[in-house]
Formats: C-alpha cells, sequence, structure tokens
C-alpha cells in the first residue's frame, strides 16, 4: 500500500519529535522531513515534493504563513495543515483566563507571568490589531490578578491577607526564605556529623531537577523553561526542603525534559528498574522511622 508523504515544520525539536513518533505508528504514513523554521520548510517541500505538510504558524526565518503561500505556489496539489495559531486572539485571551485560574488556585501561580511574558515578546510582531495587544497584557497581567485577588479573599475571610505566607514561614512548613542551598548544606553537614539522614535525602532530588533544568533549557521551549527554573529557584530558598520534590513536579516541563531522556527503550527500562527500586527504599526508610515521604 502507498504511504501518505509528510513534511514536519515546527522550529520546537521536542514537538517536532513528538508529531513523528505519533505519525510513524500509522501504517499508511510516511515523514520524509523535518524543517526547524519556515525557510528549511519551504526548501525541503519544494526539494520532497510531500503530500500533506503540518506547519506551524510561529516559526523563525520564515512564518508559517508564508512559508505555506511558497510550498503552495511551487506545488499547488499539496495540502498544508496548520499545527498551532499562536497569533489567534482567542488562543492568548484562553492563556490570560487560565493564569487568572492559576494566581486564584494558588499564589505559586503568580509563577506563571514569566513563560507568558517571554510568549507574549516572542509574538509581539502577530499582535498588530488593539484587540491582539490588549489580549497579549492581559496574559501577563492575569497571573498576578489571580494571586491577588485569592489575597483579597484570605483577607475578607481570616483578616489577613498575608496568612499563607506566614503560615508558610513556620519552621513546621515552608521555613522562612534563606540563601539559595543553604538548607542543602545544613541537611548534608548533619549526616555528616552522625545527625538524621531524612532531610539529607532531598539533597539528590535537587541535582536531579537541576540537570533535567539544564535539558528542558536545550531541548524545550524557552518559557516552558523558565517557568521551571522560576519554580525551582523559589523552592531553594525554602529553609526546608521537606516539600521540595512537591513543588519541583509542579514544574511541569521538568517531567517533559525527563521524558526526553527515557525515548530509547533501553534507558526507559533501567529508569523504571532505578524508580521500583527507589520505591522500596523510600518505603523501608519509612517503615523504620528514617523518613517520611
Amino acid at each position: 500500500m502507498k504511504k501518505i508523504t509528510v513534511l514536519l515544520a515546527e522550529d520546537h525539536t521536542i514537538v517536532r519529535e513528538g508529531f513523528r513518533r505519533m505519525l510513524e505508528l500509522e501504517d499508511d504514513l510516511e515523514v520524509i522531513g523535518e524543517a526547524p523554521d519556515g525557510r528549511q520548510a519551504a526548501a525541503l517541500a519544494e526539494k520532497l515534493r510531500p503530500e500533506v505538510v503540518l506547519m506551524d504558524i510561529a516559526m523563525p526565518l520564515l512564518n508559517g504563513l508564508e512559508a505555506t503561500r511558497q510550498v503552495l505556489k511551487a506545488l499547488p496539489a499539496t495540502k498544508v495543515l496548520m499545527l498551532s495559531a499562536h497569533s489567534d486572539d482567542a488562543y492568548v485571551k484562553s492563556a490570560a483566563a487560565a493564569g487568572a485560574v492559576g494566581g486564584v488556585v494558588r499564589p505559586i501561580g503568580l509563577l506563571l507571568v514569566a513563560p507568558v511574558v517571554i510568549e507574549a515578546v516572542r509574538t509581539r510582531s502577530a499582535a498588530r490589531s488593539p484587540g491582539a495587544v490588549v489580549a497579549r497584557l492581559a496574559a501577563v497581567a492575569a497571573p498576578v490578578v489571580g494571586a491577588g485577588a485569592y489575597l483579597v479573599w484570605v483577607q475578607a475571610t481570616f483578616g489577613d491577607a498575608w496568612l499563607p505566607f506566614r503560615v508558610q514561614d513556620q519552621p513546621g512548613h515552608r521555613g522562612p526564605v534563606t540563601l539559595p542551598f543553604a538548607a542543602m548544606w545544613h541537611d548534608v553537614t548533619a549526616v555528616v556529623h552522625g545527625h538524621h539522614l531524612g532531610s539529607a535525602l532531598h539533597v539528590p532530588w535537587v541535582l536531579v531537577y537541576a540537570l533535567l533544568l539544564v535539558v528542558a533549557f536545550r531541548r524545550l521551549p524557552l518559557s516552558y523553561a523558565a517557568f521551571a527554573a522560576t519554580v525551582l529557584a523559589v523552592s531553594v530558598v525554602s529553609s526546608n526542603l521537606d516539600s521540595f520534590e512537591r513543588y519541583a513536579l509542579s514544574a511541569f516541563p521538568l517531567v517533559i525534559a525527563a521524558s526526553t531522556l527515557t525515548s530509547r527503550r533501553g534507558v526507559e527500562r533501567v529508569v523504571l528498574v532505578v524508580a521500583a527500586l527507589g520505591m522500596v527504599g523510600y518505603a523501608y526508610l519509612a517503615f523504620i522511622g528514617v523518613s517520611v515521604p
């Protein structure tokens, strides 16, 4: 059976790889080329003559709309499908709504302002109409407004808008803000001097997430990596690392970065075995009272 030939045009490597793997599962589709920018997409299309082009709109050097025009001029029979529409006002308004909800649900949602600012700057050339400009400003302001609404509710309910932060500053919770990695040093020196092991178990995870952050900056969009960086920055200035893993996992780009390292079957099996052994180890330490997960 003749396969339908497909060209992928997407500037984000991880997204492009995801589409390729998904398409390779279909017996009647064949990915014959990949392009990281619009200029290469137009050139490869003319060279490879695919039947279908999956084209991202927002790409460097040449945007998807202009690349599509060039592809259809050279290959009128080729079908072009758009992968995304980041310049669409409705998309940005949805981002604003999501940012507001993120801020309301939890104050850490305020950190969503970092990736939103990056995306607003990255797509600023598409914000030509007044409505588009307002939509982008709303997306940037939404996490701040959402977090503010939450604090207003706390003030009205408990009479102290800063109560959530005061509670977290208590020693049994996150603790007061301290110098970055000061808690790590304290926990490591405590183990060296023969004190309790439990808190030091968080230190390897700090190193793991730091490595994943490097992977995120190398393989994921900048806005994803920036969000992960801000979450980790907030986590490592805590004087108590007991909630570090929970905070770090809320930076979902780190999970995506980890998944890019386990695409090979052999690596995936090793990770699964290590994870299973880790669960057994943590269960044993909890059973003997050394650590409370």
